[in-house]
This record gives structure tokens, sequence and C-alpha cells, in this order.
């Protein structure tokens, strides 16, 4: 025999679907964090190392005595000797003589693939995985 007045312990039907369906947006909204969060990881590793590389190579020109003028889009596009391949990365320098004087702006960019895209068709800005270096030597004569 049923006692009046006391309720049934335990939760309903309807309770128990809206924290499934909390609890399955909730792991969506992580898994996608995650995935950003990867991505974001990637494009990083794939900076650092190209801001090495874009580095060691800066020095490497610092340490030459023969250095002369590059010839235009040398940035934009492989032009032998002012491009070479380092594993899956793509450095691509410039050398400028500044006039008037013996200093040389130096320009290298390290990217992670050869083909940039619309970025070689004129503008040479940097993307967030690639490395930029800009730096002025000065020849002592």
């Amino acid at each position: 025999m049923a006692v009046r007045g006391v309720r049934d312990a335990g939760f309903s039907l309807v309770e128990v679907l809206v924290a499934t369906v909390l609890l399955a947006l909730s792991l969506a909204a992580l898994a996608e964090l995650f995935a950003i969060s990867v991505r974001n990881n990637a494009v990083a590793k794939h900076g650092m190392a190209a801001a090495m590389l874009a580095a060691q190579k800066v020095e490497q020109l610092r340490a030459r005595t023969d250095l002369a003028a590059s010839p235009g889009q040398t940035l934009q596009q492989d032009t032998a000797p002012y491009v070479d391949h380092v594993g899956q990365y793509t450095r691509r320098w410039s050398i400028e003589p500044v006039p008037a004087s013996s200093a040389f702006v130096i320009q290298v960019l390290v990217t992670p693939r050869s083909d940039r895209g619309a970025a070689d068709q004129g503008s040479v800005a940097r993307a967030p995985e690639e490395a930029r270096v800009v730096t002025v030597i000065r020849r002592w004569r």
C-alpha cells in the first residue's frame, strides 16, 4: 500500500535528458578548444623553427666579406643563390646596399613551404608560421 505525501526519490526522465544534453554540449565545446590548441601549437612550432633558421642565416651572411646586392624579387621567388631549403623550410634572402655608405640591408624570409600563394604575388608580408628578419650591417673599410 502506498503512503500519501511521500515523493518518489530519484530523477525524472526529463531531468536526465537535460543533464545529458548539457554534458554533451560542454564536451563538444572542450573538444573544439582542444583542436584550436593543437593548431596553435603547430603554428607556434613552425614560427619558432623559422625564426631560428632566419637568425642562423643572418649570422652566416654577417660573417661573409663578399656581400653584393641581390637582384629584385628574391623574397618572392626562388632565385639562386639567394634561396636554400632546410628540411621542410624555404629560406629566401635579399641584400641591398645602403646608398652612399658601406652598409647593407639584409632581409631573410623563412617559410615552411616554398609556395606562399598570394603573398608571393608582390606582397612579402609574414604569415603566422613564417619568420622575417631585417637587419643592417656595416662593413668598415
